[in-house]
């Protein structure tokens, strides 16, 4: 499994190469990525990547939000 997160670019789904996930941590939203993994092989078994947007809506009580000019 790789996380990027350096360039915040988003990615809406994993992408798999060699059997590796690769996803990006992205910006302005919570990524969470649940694994199961076979102790037996060493390796993921599967996985799910889903996306959080950050705002107002899903994020209620948070005083620091952004606001356009």
């Amino acid at each position: 499994m790789i996380i990027g997160g350096h360039s915040h670019t988003f990615i809406d789904k994993p992408c798999v190469v060699n059997g590796i996930p690769i996803v990006q941590a992205g910006t302005d939203l919570i990524s969470r990525f649940d694994l199961m993994i076979d102790t037996d092989n060493n390796c993921i078994d599967s996985f799910n990547w889903t996306t959080i947007p950050i705002h107002s809506e899903t994020c209620p009580g948070t005083r620091c939000w952004k606001t356009s000019s």
